[in-house]
Order: structure tokens, then C-alpha cells, then sequence
């Protein structure tokens, strides 16, 4: 298949560089991008959202929560569609009904991670788009996923790095923002968190601390959202299960319904404690009683 089929099988569109003016301060811009769905419109604000693919329970409610609140009040949510964080922020942005934009380390016709992709497709029937630097055959090879990461930064004001360890895509996509002139922003973390190391480190190198949406509009000189309360209910639940059980028992969910007794075994957890847990998620609205001793995570 050449690449002219392929952009023709995909619906996806070549588009000049020019669209995207943060893309001029890149030193080797690329000269288009390919984009599957429409493109954020002229003069729009956009924030970048990253963090770990082995994302905490904590660290996805937060990152939700982010990108649902900015786009909410108008901002372009700005991602790399990977699991983890990057997943979360896209889909909070498409709860608020707002626009986000994904951006991937190789071609449309090789999508990766292959588990994205039905995000992906919301993500375009939503309004939003998936671009690339690279034409739809092209696979997702390591090196392109750190390219991949200076056009995170370059296209948004601002990188907010929500949960990251010492290293990884979210700390280079953070060197990237210092370095492209980009407000750096990051959740600040208990020092005992080894998947928040990396916040604490860049906090020490000048990122600004951010708790909510509001943080991140006040230092850009946008309008403030309102925290949704579905959001904020979520991350105060979490927050109020002690020793990781609530991040254990959303992990477990998040493969499908369990009931008491296989979570007990899966979280490592005392039927009461376990129960205790499952009372107040389920208060905020986390998780459902599907009847019969199961539980879900609710949609």
C-alpha cells in the first residue's frame, strides 16, 4: 500500500506546519503533520497533560479531573494517547464535552498502543484530532515516542506533569517545554510516592505547583474553571481510603466486575477493610453495586 491509499483508507489529511504556530519554535519543525479529525481551532489555548503509563489510581482521578475542568472552560486538552495519565486527560476533556488532541509516535495505520485507538476514535467524533509527524504506515518505533514528545510541548502554552517517576516520556516531555520556552507545571506528591519522584525533581528545577485546573488558568492568565464536584468527590474519596486500597481495588475493577471474594484475594485485603472501602467509593460515586456480591467501576 502507498502512502497516497493509505491516507485515503485512514481519512487521514496531510496539513501544513503552518496550522500550528507553537511548531516554529521547534529546532527541526516538521515540515506537515498528518491529521485524522479537525484541528484546534485558530488562536485556541491549549494545555498538555502527561504523566507515567503505570499510572496510581490517585494519579488517574487527578489527571481526569484536570483535563475535564480545563476543558470545561474552553482550553485544548494536549496528549500523547498513551495509557495511563495520557489516557485520562482525554477523556476527562471529552466528559466536559471540550476538545482535546492527541498526538502519536508513529503512523495512523500502525496505531499504538493498539488499546487507545476506540479513544482515539471518540476523540475525532468529538471534534478533536490525531496527528502525526509520521505517514500512516509508518510503525511506532522506541526513538519516535521522545520526537513525539517535543511536539506535545510545542503545541501547548503549558505542560502539566501529573504523576511521573525519574525518568521517562513525561520528564522528557518536560525538558522539552523548559526548553521550548513552555510553562511547566506538575501535582506535587508525598515524598514517600516513588511514581511522583519525578514531580518533586522538577519542582526543585522551577515547575510550578498545581493542585487543580484553577492553578494552571490562574498562572496563564485564563479564566478559572469551577472543579466539577463529580471530580473533586473523586479525588477526596480516594484520598480518604487509607494504605493504597482504593488505587488496588480501581486497578482490579478496571479489568472488568469482581465480586467481595476475588477482590479480597486480588487487593490483599481484609473482607471488613475491603468492604469499608467499597462503602465510601461507592459513595462518591467511583464504583456500583451490580447485586449479588459484585462491583464495577461505574461508567
Amino acid at each position: 500500500m502507498d502512502d497516497l491509499e493509505a491516507l485515503e483508507r485512514h481519512g487521514v489529511r496531510v496539513l501544513p506546519a503552518s496550522l500550528f504556530p507553537g511548531l516554529a519554535d521547534v529546532g527541526d519543525p516538521p515540515r506537515h503533520l498528518f491529521a485524522w479529525g479537525q484541528p484546534p481551532p485558530e488562536g485556541a489555548t491549549a494545555v498538555a497533560i502527561v504523566g507515567t503509563r503505570a499510572a496510581t489510581a490517585a494519579g488517574l482521578a487527578r489527571a481526569q479531573a484536570l483535563g475535564q475542568e480545563l476543558a470545561g472552560a474552553g482550553v485544548v486538552v494536549v496528549s500523547g494517547l498513551a495509557l495511563g495519565i495520557d489516557g485520562a486527560a482525554h477523556r476527562g476533556a471529552l466528559a466536559a464535552g471540550g476538545l482535546t488532541v492527541g498526538i502519536l509516535g508513529g503512523g495512523h495505520g500502525c496505531f499504538f498502543p493498539p488499546g487507545n485507538l476506540a479513544l482515539a476514535r471518540e476523540i475525532v467524533a468529538a471534534g478533536g484530532c490525531v496527528l502525526s509527524e509520521y505517514p500512516p504506515t509508518m510503525p511506532a518505533f522506541g526513538h519516535q515516542f521522545l520526537e513525539r514528545n517535543r511536539l506535545v510541548a510545542a503545541l501547548a502554552r503549558g505542560v502539566v506533569v501529573v504523576e511521573s517517576g525519574l525518568r521517562g516520556g513525561a520528564i522528557n516531555t518536560a525538558g522539552w517545554a523548559m526548553e521550548l520556552g513552555r510553562e511547566l507545571f506538575t501535582v506535587p506528591w508525598d515524598v514517600d510516592r516513588p511514581k511522583g519522584a519525578g514531580c518533586l525533581r522538577l519542582l526543585r528545577e522551577g515547575a510550578r505547583a498545581v493542585r487543580d485546573a484553577g492553578d494552571v488558568c490562574a498562572d496563564l492568565g485564563l479564566q478559572s474553571p469551577a472543579p466539577t464536584r463529580r471530580a473533586r468527590r473523586r479525588l477526596d474519596a480516594i484520598a480518604g481510603v487509607e494504605g493504597g486500597l482504593a488505587e488496588r481495588i480501581v486497578a482490579v475493577l478496571s479489568t472488568g466486575e469482581r465480586c467481595h471474594d476475588d477482590l479480597v484475594e486480588l487487593c490483599a485485603a481484609p473482607i471488613g477493610l475491603l468492604r469499608s472501602a467499597l462503602s465510601i467509593l461507592e459513595l462518591h460515586g467511583i464504583v456500583e453495586d451490580r447485586g449479588g456480591g459484585r462491583v464495577a467501576l461505574r461508567p
